[in-house]
């Protein structure tokens, strides 16, 4: 039973029947996700010899041995409790999306005690809000709510997102216990899915959802009157189209309603540049970007006394790699998890000369890379070297490598897979999107990082739910 059923519930045994009016505004669903609900929680109910919720005109009301499912709730309760570390995260986001929150609601969200929100209240300050500047108040009137800078609101937004995506799992448990409205995310998401077409890109698995999430914090933030201040996004290098802005306000218009929307499609876009990519279908290239790459390349050889044949496919992957990287850096938004790899082979030689390096690209883009992104581009480079060292090997088996991470973990993997198996033909790799859509049944292995159906291969599969 998920944390909206429990609720529910509880709801049911404390104040009795309730209207469907009532029910839809309290926990932000249509009539449609309200009736769906009640047919789920019935069925658990069912199975357990409980009651039922029934209908009654506009009310809904509870029929059964309350005192059974009060206890019944008590045991599944704790399933949904949560670490410290975790309830911090929660009770941030859940005050930054919602407004009107106590410390009542606050408890009865998190099943905890008012005491116990208290003291997560103090350690979220200590830990993460006064190094940014951030004050947690309340009012009457607002509730709890936030008082800083909006951007640095919004930023430790998203690195709260990024940690509750990392319980794929339980992603949707814990979106319901955040009350993020289903119907809005699902249109963001179709929105999102259009705009890579429209744009020529094409994101990771993962990074979809923290595009999803964070499009969905920012429109709800600017529905609340918490807009950003112009001029706070700054000037930046341009590295996509023209229209690349309007296309995004396009699409996404829609969930900004009010007059300085432009700042916030701004910001969704800075978002989306961020993120990291399969592949940029764009024809577009910043070339003065492109010599600096060339550059970066020819300096790095002439340090390392080596020669990259392949080139033109180093030079694009590393501006794939940049593109993301460069919004990162510039916009101060949170960096991916850093690689390990202190025990790869060449790595300890490649990664001096690309601190040697890069400097070229830097002073283009008035930046400097940290070691985390730093780290990726020698991973690429390793991939490209590890790459031409095994081309004179002969191999029979062909195969290809599925991942989700991304061209610079991808490219890792194929390498040291190479390394590790000889014998074997790795043709390319692959996203598990583009292994179903491109549906590659020319090849005998197929290593991944994620479980892959190869059945769908030989039937008509849908991409889109694989």
């Amino acid at each position: 039973m998920d944390v909206m059923a429990i609720q529910l519930l509880e709801l049911f045994i404390s104040k009795g029947s309730q209207t469907s009016l009532s029910l839809e505004k309290k926990f932000s669903w249509t009539k449609g996700q309200l009736d769906y609900r009640i047919k789920k929680v019935n069925q658990e109910l069912t199975e357990l010899n409980l009651g039922k919720i029934k209908k009654n005109g506009t009310f809904f009301l509870l029929e059964g041995q309350t005192k059974a499912i009060k206890s019944y709730l008590t045991k599944v309760s704790p399933s949904i409790h949560l670490s410290d570390r975790e309830r911090e995260c929660f009770l941030y986001l859940i005050i930054l999306l919602h407004q009107g929150e106590t410390l009542q609601t606050l408890a009865e969200k998190l099943f905890v005690s008012k005491n116990t929100i208290l003291n997560d209240k103090r350690k979220l300050s200590e830990n993460y809000l006064k190094p940014l500047a951030i004050d947690l108040q309340f009012s009457r009137k607002r509730g709890f709510y936030f008082v800083g800078n909006e951007v640095e609101i919004r930023r430790l937004g998203i690195k709260f997102i990024r940690e509750v995506e990392k319980s794929e799992d339980n992603l949707e448990y814990y979106l319901a216990m955040i009350k993020v409205q289903s119907h809005v995310l699902t249109e963001i998401k179709e929105r999102i899915h259009l705009l890579e077409q429209e744009l020529g890109l094409e994101f990771t698995e993962f990074k979809l959802v923290d595009l999803y999430l964070t499009s969905y914090m920012c429109s709800v933030r600017f529905g609340q009157g918490n807009e950003l201040s112009p001029g706070v996004l700054g000037n930046y290098v341009q590295m996509v189209e023209k229209d690349f802005y309007s296309k995004v306000c396009q699409a996404l218009k829609p969930f900004f309603k009010g007059a300085n929307y432009l700042i916030e499609i701004h910001f969704i876009s800075i978002q989306l540049l961020s993120t990291n990519l399969i592949k940029i279908r764009s024809n577009y290239k910043d070339q003065e970007l492109l010599r600096r790459i060339q550059s970066f390349i020819s300096s790095f050889e002439i340090l390392g006394i080596t020669d990259i044949k392949n080139k033109e496919q180093l030079e694009e992957a590393i501006y794939q790699h940049i593109i993301p990287a460069y919004y990162r850096i510039k916009f101060g938004l949170p960096d991916n998890e850093l690689l390990f790899l202190d025990n790869v082979e060449n790595y300890d030689f490649i990664h001096p000369l690309v601190h040697q390096s890069i400097g070229i690209i830097e002073d283009y883009l008035k930046i400097i890379f940290p070691e985390g992104e730093l780290i990726y581009l020698s991973v690429i480079l390793l991939s490209f070297i590890n790459e031409e060292l095994e081309k004179q090997k002969r191999r029979k088996i062909r195969a290809v490598v599925v991942c989700q991470h991304g061209v610079s973990v991808s490219k890792l993997l194929l390498g040291e897979l190479k390394q590790l198996f000889t014998t074997i033909d790795f043709t390319r790799n692959l996203s598990l999107r583009e292994f179903y859509e491109e549906r590659s049944n020319a090849v005998d292995i197929v290593f991944s990082t994620v479980p892959v159906n190869t059945c769908l291969l030989y039937t008509s599969p849908s991409p889109r739910d694989a």
